[in-house]
């Protein structure tokens, strides 16, 4: 469990945390130790990594286990006096509360002082807690932190929902039992197609993002279906949550079956932030009978501009002010040059605002253009398998007639027509010996994928979408495995037909020195033949 560490100033007779009340509302979750006396606090703080030192009004949160002896990364909560109390206790009892979190609702087992009881929720009281009406005139608090690090009460609990758990009669806390949260594949069963739904940014990368659709279950999102910029890490921020359109669910035997190391199911669904064009629909609730878990927020206030501040000239009076009358000459010039700092600072910080402000309009602007130029794109792709009510497949029976079919059709439903004559479709491709002998034999691609994937490589198209992979095949996954090379010595390249899933499809060919393309092989992500 963590540990509560608490110190103390010389002559206080208790830590300016409120050890005795953290003691009660933590039993089970956390250690609540107080340090008293200089030479205990000296002794300590020798032993300590360097970083985690605790002295004076200053209390620390140690999470369990080691890492923080290497990484730290440990709070420090402090204030200057008594009146501070209430503040100082209620955070270190949210952080320890919060680091105490195992993913279960509760850890304990019944003691003399717990008894399971069942009330019903009157609200939330204070950030972190929800008072619980156990009827007759008693009372419970739930600390959210230890049902969910991640998700703030007010989006666990509403009002009159009901709930039961271990009762502790001295803490006054109730550690919830039931309900049991939902589930994420019975959840989200409810998503289809088309659906434009709320979901949170859980990290940001230059070329890609993750998305948490709900606890436990997460999608990644390429850089092409997440923005416009070259850099995602300029356009979404962690923890906002945005609009997301489903492109297309992965519902297949396997769809659940990836789980990350935290416990997390990786969806394969083709998700898009850039191809929204309607409110989302609400998301689920945790629990049975819950708020949304998340929400989008209200445009109207998302937008509203920053307040700005008209900073007057330099202010001598208010200047004056600050400097004690018992100031020497030194420390005045010190104090006049820190304000004047302080008024530059504060004047940037207004004009950065601005810019900021700025550059959110534009961007608002060209996420619609990208938007429209999207949908256009979605609504001839719809009908890339059929023209004119004709299936395209088996139209021939010579395979390499058939393939450049499939290619030529792929160019004509994804090319917008005012953008053909720039990405002309010529004839220089071919195939390898052994092209279609692999193509047969590795399943689980689609065929269409494949023809859309070749074009992307014969107009140059693979060089500018992340989410292929694009790079040279070598003889082994190692970095320093030499590169394959055909005899005339034209590099073998490799290309992603799929992400993000077990055995994923590789698209091998080499690009000659004309620049013409060699399709050589379809194998998966352990094929290194060429």
């Amino acid at each position: 469990m963590p540990v509560v560490v608490a110190t103390r100033n010389v002559g206080m007779t208790a830590s300016l945390a409120g050890t005795e009340e953290l003691a009660k509302m933590l039993r089970d979750a956390a250690y609540v130790v107080d340090v008293i006396g200089p030479e205990a606090t000296a002794e300590l703080n020798a032993r300590m990594p360097k970083g985690v030192q605790t002295f004076g009004n200053a209390c620390r949160v140690i999470p369990a286990g080691s890492e923080w002896i290497t990484h730290g990364g440990v709070k420090l909560f402090w204030g200057w006096n008594l009146g501070e109390r209430a503040r100082v206790t209620d955070a270190v009892l949210q952080e320890a509360a919060r680091l105490s979190f195992s993913n279960m609702y509760s850890t304990h087992a019944t003691t003399d002082s717990r008894r399971t009881v069942s009330g019903t929720v009157l609200g939330s009281p204070a950030e972190g807690r929800v008072l619980v009406d156990l009827g007759r005139g008693s009372y419970a608090t739930i600390l959210t932190n230890l049902v969910s690090k991640d998700i703030p009460g007010d989006r666990l609990f509403t009002k009159d929902m009901a709930g039961s758990g271990l009762f502790d009669e001295e803490s006054r806390r109730l550690d919830l039992t039931e309900p049991r949260p939902r589930q994420p594949r019975e959840t989200l069963s409810a998503y289809a197609g088309d659906m434009v739904v709320p979901a949170r940014v859980t990290e940001v990368r230059k070329d890609s993002c993750t998305l948490e659709l709900f606890p436990g279950a997460m999608v990644e999102v390429p850089a092409e279906d997440a923005g416009i910029g070259a850099d995602l890490r300029w356009e979404l921020t962690v923890g906002t949550v945005v609009p997301v359109a489903i492109i297309e669910r992965d519902d297949g035997d396997e769809a659940w079956s990836d789980v990350d190391t935290r416990g997390n199911v990786r969806l394969h669904w083709l998700m898009s932030l850039l191809d929204v064009d309607e409110p989302p629909v609400p998301a689920p609730s945790y629990f049975p009978g819950g708020p949304a878990w998340i929400a989008v927020p209200d445009p109207a206030t998302a937008t509203q501009q920053t307040e700005h501040h008209e900073l007057s000239a330099f202010d001598e009076r208010q200047l004056s002010a600050l400097i004690p009358d018992s100031a020497d000459t030194a420390s005045a010039q010190r104090i006049r040059d820190l304000y004047a700092q302080l008024m530059q600072t504060r004047q940037e910080l207004t004009t950065a605002e601005r810019q900021r402000d700025a550059a959110s309009a534009q961007l608002e602007q060209a996420k619609r253009h990208a938007l429209e130029q999207r949908r256009t794109m979605r609504q001839q792709s719809k009908h890339r398998d059929v023209v004119s009510g004709v299936d395209l497949q088996d139209r021939f029976t010579d395979p390499r007639q058939q393939l450049d079919f499939e290619i030529y059709m792929a160019w004509v439903t994804r090319i917008p027509a005012a953008e053909k004559e720039d990405k002309p479709l010529k004839r220089n491709w071919g195939y390898g010996p052994d092209f279609f002998a692999s193509l047969e034999a590795v399943q689980g691609v689609d065929r269409e994928k494949v023809a859309h994937v070749m074009l992307e490589v014969v107009l140059g198209l693979d060089k500018e979408l992340n989410s292929r992979g694009l790079h040279q095949l070598r003889t082994g996954e190692g970095g320093s495995d030499p590169k394959r090379r055909t005899a005339a010595g034209d590099t073998y390249w490799r290309v992603h037909l799929q992400t993000n899933t077990p055995g994923a499809r590789r698209l091998h060919y080499v690009r000659r020195a004309d620049g013409s393309v060699m399709f050589t092989r379809v194998g998966l992500h352990d094929d290194f033949r060429s």
